[in-house]
């Protein structure tokens, strides 16, 4: 192209259009010929990159200046300046409209054609960059500031410090460290952090077992001090303290203490066990509140809450096989109870339920969860007036239940009876946790209206009876294994 070249002792003065690596640019270019010069040579160019990965061409083979941040084009100005034979510096402003980029560690995106502005100043010793002092991003509701450290080997990255990192609910500083075996170690403290991207991941792995996630990294060591971390748009932990180590696409470790609101507290940690499987512990010291926050249950009131289990990590989609346990709570206000209630007469419980509660001293529920489905064996709940069994499945996904069981009134003193050694399950059938008199029920369909049901003939049977009448309205091969089971009861 045409250049505009001027010389005197001073030094060189060169301006124009000219083409590097098939990108077209204008710039200007000083050299100083003075021993008193500030620097040796500066180069001012104005760019457009139709594509971001042109932008390696200028010897910028780091992050974040790859594919997997940005994709795209960028309007830029270049100020390259050199010092001497080894120290030069170079800033690059650029305007990210037309750029797409993604912060995968964060779940955050920028489409293109959303505005956007960033200004990075970059360190060389010779050709090899050394360090980025400053850099900052803004683009839609993202602000970002920090500074990143490189390796003077030239083995690349060392170190990524955020001084600022807010987007939308997100308000935090930290650091990302990679490591040279691909993962990452990141922290990260402040006062909130929007991980609703996240956590919708988290919730489809649940329902669907795919572990997944293309907001994530997948090699990542995490630990967090965080006043406020954000589910979902009105759903927030409190106080969030952990530390967290992810594996290809599994979370190998958590270790999580944070608070529900100001009276609930909740501690989760997961840990690999001695056979690679990785061990579940959960607690918290308000049953309801936990169950209501994580909208799996809203009627009940306090409560000790611990839930342990092991993960089958051989298995596709990480099989949970474990026990819910809560002591003392209260059951308030439930429809689907009091609609069971109301078929067996049972008036004055009923009106507990719609006063002050029922008022339980044990559950226990040994469950397996797999893709999104609870599977109950053998599940129990305890309290002076009321006791129920429960096996079956409840279909999270689908907001599906297929359970049966039994309830039993008077329970503190009905299923004493069970308890007579010897007699025991003769009284009861052979049922843990049950009674003298219970009665079998069903209870299929939607959660939130399931069809109850309630065997008539069962409810005022003793308990080697009640497996007989519980036969009535089964089909031929069910029927035929409960007459077997009753058969073996009888002669036991």
């Amino acid at each position: 192209g045409q250049l505009d070249l001027r010389v005197d002792k001073r030094g060189l003065d060169v301006a124009g259009q000219a083409t590097f690596d098939g990108i077209p640019a204008s710039f200007v270019w000083r050299e100083n010929f003075t021993d008193t010069r500030e620097f040796r040579s500066q180069y001012l160019v104005d760019a457009r990159i139709d594509d971001i990965a042109n932008i390696r061409e200028f010897g910028l083979k780091m992050e974040p200046f790859s594919n997997d941040f940005i994709h795209g084009a960028l309007d830029t100005k270049l100020k390259f300046t050199i010092f001497d034979k080894v120290d030069r510096r170079l800033r690059i402003q650029a305007d990210l409209t037309q750029a797409k980029i993604s912060i995968p560690a964060l779940g955050w995106t920028k489409a293109k054609g959303a505005k956007g502005q960033a200004d990075f100043t970059l360190n060389f010793a010779k050709d090899l960059v050394v360090g980025v002092p400053k850099f900052s991003v803004g683009a839609g509701d993202l602000s970002v500031v920090g500074a990143a450290k490189y390796a003077l080997d030239g083995s690349g990255l060392e170190r990524i410090d955020f001084k600022k990192v807010a987007y939308g609910r997100t308000n935090m500083s930290g650091s990302l460290i990679p490591r040279s075996d691909g993962t990452w170690d990141a922290g990260f403290q402040g006062d909130s952090f929007d991980f609703s991207p996240q956590w919708k991941d988290v919730l489809s792995q649940l329902s669907s077992g795919d572990e997944s996630s293309e907001t994530l990294l997948d090699r990542l060591t995490l630990a967090v001090e965080l006043k406020k971390v954000w589910l979902e748009d009105h759903l927030a932990l409190y106080d969030v303290s952990g530390t967290f180590a992810r594996e290809g696409e599994i979370w190998r470790t958590v270790l999580l203490k944070s608070r529900i609101s100001n009276d609930a507290d909740l501690e989760l940690a997961i840990r690999p066990g001695p056979d690679g499987n990785r061990r579940l512990m959960m607690s918290s010291n308000n049953a309801g509140k936990f169950l209501k926050f994580f909208d799996y249950y809203e009627n009940m009131l306090g409560g000790e809450l611990s839930v342990t289990g092991t993960f089958d990590d051989g298995t596709p989609g990480q099989p949970l096989k474990g026990r819910i346990a809560v002591r003392d709570y209260r059951v308030v206000n439930a429809p689907i109870l009091a609609r069971l209630l109301s078929i067996m007469a049972l008036t004055g419980i009923l009106d507990a339920l719609e006063g002050d509660g029922l008022a339980f001293s044990d559950l226990s529920a040994p469950f397996v969860l797999r893709q999104g489905t609870f599977e109950f064996e053998e599940a129990r709940a305890s309290g002076t007036a009321l006791g129920f069994t429960a096996n079956g499945k409840i279909f999270r996904h689908a907001d599906v239940v297929d359970l049966e069981g039994t309830v039993i009134p008077a329970y503190a003193l009905n299923s004493a009876f069970g308890r007579i050694p010897v007699l025991g399950d003769l009284f009861t059938g052979g049922e843990e946790g049950g009674g003298i008199f219970a009665a079998a029920y069903t209870m299929t369909g939607p959660i939130e209206e399931p069809v109850v049901s309630v065997n008539p003939l069962s409810a005022l049977a003793p308990g080697f009876l009640r497996n007989v009448f519980g036969i009535i309205g089964k089909t031929n091969s069910e029927r035929s294994v409960l007459q077997e089971e009753t058969e073996q009861q009888g002669l036991q």
